[in-house]
């Protein structure tokens, strides 16, 4: 079982022959025993370390198993909600397949030459068709082809799925009703970790903090280098305006910009 789940593992990882990953999967979908041991074997790791294993899974989200760069899960969605009231984006090669009962599914697109990497909040996706997933029937993630989707249910509806590993640095927030973008969140747990630190240390206010945050300022990712001034002016009036100061000759364009108008409110106080 485990070379079996490994080569589809493998293969969904680059997305380089999802001919080849669709067969496998339809494969594991057939093979209710390979599914149900699964199951079982977390039943057992939960019983001897329930304080450790739920963390694998997140919200209504069951790891299954895991390799090095994918995952096998299995997710109950509610009917209420769907996945979320938003359209995120793909970012992993991704398959899935509905196990209890079909689920209407609605087709977003993204503009050809959008940049992932610069948040735009006037960026909205347009819609582009509805389709019905029937119960076995396989859902092809591909996260460059720009098409997204949003999962609408009428019932509790459980999924089988395989993820690979993100391939893009950003997952983008659209809302559901306007269609514009409203948040991005880094790929990498380190980063998401590091913003709700800054978050925290804006609450927090302790100079202290200070010292960090500049080494984070530092940082090669753009939105952290910004989370950290923000905190650090927060904090530390001067050493903000001292930070903003440096940031107008950043090399992205979004802090440099924000650095520059920032300054110029501050100046009018």
């Amino acid at each position: 079982m485990v070379d079996y789940l490994k080569e589809l593992s493998s293969i969904i990882r680059t997305g380089k022959d999802i001919q080849k990953a669709k067969e496998l999967f339809e494969s594991l979908i057939e093979d209710k025993e390979t599914i149900n041991d699964m199951i079982k074997q977390y039943f057992k790791k939960t019983l001897l370390d329930p304080y450790r294993y739920p963390q694998e899974s997140l919200k209504n989200n069951l790891v299954l198993t895991s390799f090095q760069n994918s995952s096998f899960s299995l997710s109950i969605s509610h009917h209420s909600k769907g996945f979320s009231e938003d359209v995120t984006t793909h970012v992993s090669y991704s398959l899935i397949t509905p196990i209890n009962t079909e689920v209407k599914v609605n087709r977003f697109k993204v503009l050809d030459n959008w940049d992932y990497t610069i948040f735009d909040p006037t960026l909205k996706i347009s819609y582009l068709d509805t389709i019905i997933l029937k119960t076995g029937e396989i859902l092809e993630i591909d996260p460059f082809s720009g098409i997204h989707h949003h999962f609408d249910f009428n019932n509790d509806t459980l999924f089988l799925k395989i993820n690979g590993e993100p391939l893009l640095p950003f997952e983008w927030h659209f809302d559901i009703e306007t269609k514009l973008a409203w948040q991005i969140l880094s790929t990498k747990a380190s980063e998401t970790n590091a913003i709700h630190l800054c978050k925290a240390s804006q609450i927090l206010k302790d100079e202290s903090l200070i010292e960090p945050l500049e080494k984070l300022s530092k940082h090669s990712s753009h939105f952290l280098r910004w989370a950290a001034v923000q905190a650090i002016a927060t904090i530390d009036g001067e050493k903000g305006i001292s930070c903003l100061t440096k940031m107008v000759k950043d090399s992205h364009p979004h802090l440099s910009r924000s650095a520059k108008q920032t300054l110029e409110i501050l100046m009018q106080e």
